[in-house]
């Protein structure tokens, strides 16, 4: 249902993915969500099975080294040896290793919209995936959310404790924290 610029601006998430939890290696624990920034230091992919792949990255950060794994293969041509990369996701163990199971990533040269926040999950249709649409969004905010008019009076707004509206959506979008998200 999405055709317009304003239908994009509204299509709020549906729920958000907590990723603002940075950590250390040295520091995670298994079970929680985090974000791990890191260098890959090793990548790699083996077959598993006749038509699948599991790629396997060796990360570390100076505290310690984790293994990233996913069944797919295209992300060994994503990854480059020696280059940094926030890593988000759910810490596991194997073999006593600290490990992630098909963990979100983003180079670190690039404004992060999948890692690191609270990342917003929003509602998908066939073909599309969920980071090229977080990626859209970001830009589409950024750009438009301002040109919107705002119709409601600022007494009114001041009255409420209202943050103007190019604000909220940007906030609604890509909060900055919990109690933001709240306010917008």
């Amino acid at each position: 249902g999405v055709r317009t610029v304003r239908d994009l601006l509204y299509l709020l998430p549906r729920r958000y993915e907590d990723y603002s939890n940075l950590r250390t290696i040295s520091q995670l624990r298994w079970g929680e969500e985090v974000t791990v920034i890191g260098t890959v230091w090793d990548i790699k992919s083996r077959p598993i099975g006749e038509e699948r792949r599991l790629a396997t990255a060796r990360v570390g950060d100076g505290t310690g080294e984790m293994e990233m794994t996913w069944f797919n293969a295209f992300v060994e041509r994503q990854l480059q040896r020696g280059h940094a990369y926030a890593f988000s996701g759910r810490v596991d163990s194997y073999r006593g290793v600290p490990t992630m199971r098909h963990p979100t990533f983003e180079p670190l040269d690039r404004n992060l919209v999948s890692t690191g926040r609270l990342v917003p999950v929003y509602p998908l249709t066939e073909g599309l995936s969920a980071p090229w649409l977080r990626r859209l969004m970001d830009r589409t905010v950024r750009t438009w959310a301002a040109e919107l008019p705002d119709f409601l009076p600022d007494a009114l707004r001041r009255v409420y404790r209202l943050m103007p509206l190019a604000q909220a959506l940007t906030q609604i979008h890509f909060p900055d924290s919990r109690e933001s998200l709240a306010a917008a």
